[in-house]
């Protein structure tokens, strides 16, 4: 019988091994690469959605695709100025950027400005990310917050981050949103 630590280290682990295989271990350029192409695909699929389909909840206490939009907004805009000081070459200030974040009102946001600022920000990252150097000796790392089921129950923990890890994990989070997007659109439509 494996008991729940072990389940939780090897879930972990495997994590882990991918944000090292994808962004720690990945060259400066590919890690940009799949980044940008990730935001692409999210940023192309809500800019065809109309307001009506993005505000549609599949099931009560459900997300919508703009409770989602919105929380990507609000994680994502701390992650720039994270990823900002990762590739200048220094230690983010502060704790890590919580899991959970969303606006205080999601719904009184106007979809089309969601989205909009959503690519916008998603530009800056990506441009941020060209910048990224080479690994370096002693490079500066951030806390980045994980979160996994497992065993059915939520499981959270901190590991520390390069910026090519840091931009791994903000491509890997945009990419689970975007399948949670098309689940919602396969309810809703």
């Amino acid at each position: 019988m494996t008991t729940s630590t072990e389940t939780f280290d090897v879930v972990r682990d495997r994590i882990m091994a991918h944000i090292r295989s994808r962004g720690t271990d990945a060259p400066p350029a590919a890690v940009h690469q799949k980044l940008a192409a990730a935001y692409a695909t999210f940023d192309g699929l809500l800019a065809g959605l109309g307001e009506e389909v993005a505000t549609a909840v599949p099931a009560p206490e459900e997300w919508s695709v703009r409770d989602v939009a919105d929380h990507l907004l609000e994680s994502e805009r701390p992650g720039l100025d994270e990823l900002r000081c990762l590739v200048a070459g220094e230690v983010p200030p502060g704790p890590p950027v919580p899991a959970s974040l969303r606006s205080k009102a999601p719904q009184h946001r106007p979809w089309p400005w969601l989205v909009g600022e959503l690519a916008r920000l998603h530009a800056d990252i990506v441009a941020t990310a060209a910048t990224g150097p080479a690994p370096r000796p002693g490079e500066p790392t951030a806390p980045g917050v994980f979160w996994a089921e497992v065993d059915g129950e939520p499981a959270e923990w901190i590991e520390e981050l390069d910026w090519r890890a840091y931009a791994a994990v903000l491509r890997v989070h945009t990419l689970e949103h975007l399948a949670q997007i098309r689940e919602i659109l396969k309810a809703v439509c």
